[in-house]
């Protein structure tokens, strides 16, 4: 089986397009498969040490064995329908979050079942988890609203309206430990949206900063995917792909960056969100030493240098098609899900192609790496490489 998985995941090229430069090679090795699963995995997964935890398509925590695959624990979140758009797992303490419809907190050892917090859900479904310091989770959800929950009990420290309008979603919001950063859409034709920022242990509100219109009237400004914590700078990207580059203290924008065609944030579809295209809740920034790193719809892959905002590489392969999902990075390298469930691994500083899975899953949700493993899920399954 693992013979026939490796051969399904082999067949690789790379083109990179680095300021103007194209060169076309063999990649230096591709990915030796350790181990597969068939549950179909749902957002991010989570490592800690040699465990990786999953949330799964049908509502469950699955805890696996990062060497083997092999089940640990499993336990459903109890929540109902349909996945949702805000699917994420933090490990906090001695606790494994789920943001599924509510937040769920399992013990991360023995799977037990510690507690659960239900937010104002309002327009879209689901509960946007974020980042954890001081004791507390902080998460953001429909109505407009931001939430910090203690950890250890589940119990809700503040609950505030951060989005000028109730018909809005916040989305997963990045935290210092002293001020928690997160962006809004509120919902309308065209979608708009902002930036605020909270004081992390009372919720008091700092600074919003509403977007301006888009050039193009047709195109929404709400935000695609949680904020990135860049020095004194909160890295944004809207919903018609311009990046901004806030100040920390202010919120007055300090750099802006050309459209891209980001990820934009989307609405619930009618029939249900079926892959990672579709939900708001993806970062499609990611941080790589001295460098600023975005995918797109279009397919392309830039790096800018964040002193300079200038761009430093682009990588484009138009057999790999869109950017579906957010990206993810260890030091060495990016790991971008490209549609039809290609997971791309290409080399940080460069943009040079490292390797490139061809798995035959509909879409790769953003993988985590150890530095030496990746592990990812999607439609296909629960995949792990060693690279």
């Amino acid at each position: 089986m693992i013979a026939a998985l490796a051969s399904a995941l082999a067949g690789v090229w790379w083109n990179v397009v680095g300021l103007g430069a194209q060169a076309t090679a063999p990649p230096a090795r591709t990915p030796e498969v350790l181990w597969h699963r068939d549950e179909r995995g749902w957002g991010q997964p989570a490592l800690d040490g040699e465990t990786v935890y999953f949330l799964t398509h049908d509502h469950h925590v699955l805890a696996v064995a990062a060497a083997s695959g092999r089940t640990i624990w499993q336990q459903p979140t109890g929540e109902p329908g349909a996945s949702t758009l805000g699917s994420s797992l933090v490990v906090a303490g001695r606790m494994v979050v789920a943001g599924d419809y509510n937040l769920v907190a399992f013990d991360r050892g023995t799977g037990q079942p510690r507690w659960r917090f239900a937010p104002v859900v309002g327009h879209a479904p689901g509960i946007f988890l974020g980042g954890e310091a001081g004791g507390l989770i902080f998460a953001g959800s429909g109505a407009g609203r931001l939430h910090a929950v203690r950890t250890s009990t589940g119990e809700g420290v503040w609950s505030v309206a951060v989005a000028p309008s109730s018909a809005a979603t916040v989305f997963a919001p990045a935290t210092d430990g002293v001020t928690v950063f997160a962006g809004y859409t509120v919902f309308g034709s065209p979608a708009t949206g902002g930036v605020v920022a909270v004081e992390a242990r009372t919720g008091r509100l700092l600074w919003r900063t509403p977007f301006a219109p888009a050039a193009d009237p047709g195109l929404g400004t709400g935000v695609a995917g949680g904020p990135l914590l860049v020095d004194d700078v909160v890295v944004v990207t809207r919903g018609d792909g311009d990046i901004h580059g806030l100040d920390r203290r202010t919120g007055r924008l300090r750099w802006t960056l050309p459209s891209i065609d980001v990820l934009p944030p989307v609405v619930r579809p009618p029939g249900g969100i079926d892959d990672p295209a579709t939900s708001p809740d993806v970062r499609p920034l990611v941080r790589s030493g001295s460098l600023l790193i975005a995918g797109s719809l279009k397919g392309h892959v830039i790096a800018w240098d964040l002193r300079s905002q200038e761009e430093r590489w682009r990588f484009f392969d138009r057999s790999l098609g869109s950017v579906v999902s957010g990206l993810s990075a260890d030091a060495d390298s990016v790991y971008v899900p490209f549609g039809a469930g290609r997971q791309v691994a290409l080399w940080a500083t460069t943009g040079r192609e490292r390797w490139r899975t061809e798995s035959g899953v509909s879409y790769f949700w953003p993988a985590v790496s150890d530095g030496r493993r990746l592990f990812m899920g999607g439609r296909g399954g629960l995949h792990a490489v060693r690279h």
